[in-house]
């Protein structure tokens, strides 16, 4: 499931992860959850892919994962229940997957 603009991913778990293709625009990947018990990223693209947890994405700022690089969701050993959005300087593919 492609996104664009301000479309966000739900029904997200780990069994059935999606495919998000980040913009060259700021591209909601997953929206707020309190409920959240884990998190994973995967770039499945040749491109690097800016993530930010405050609002929009920007290219060259925030956190970057390098094609293959995954994250888990963990900053300083508390998962991130936050918005996630992210950028790339072209189409990139990002695996998603929440429990």
């Amino acid at each position: 499931m492609a996104l664009t603009g301000q479309n966000v991913i739900s029904a997200v778990t780990a069994e059935n992860p999606r495919a998000v293709k980040v913009q060259t625009a700021s591209t909601p990947v997953l929206p707020a959850n309190a409920n959240r018990n884990g998190l994973n990223l995967l770039n499945d693209s040749p491109n690097n892919i800016y993530f930010s947890l405050e609002g929009t994405a920007a290219l060259d700022k925030d956190f970057v994962l390098y094609p293959g690089g995954s994250w888990n969701g963990i900053i300083s050993n508390v998962l991130w229940t936050g918005l996630v959005t992210a950028i790339a300087a072209s189409e990139s593919n990002l695996l998603v997957a929440e429990v």
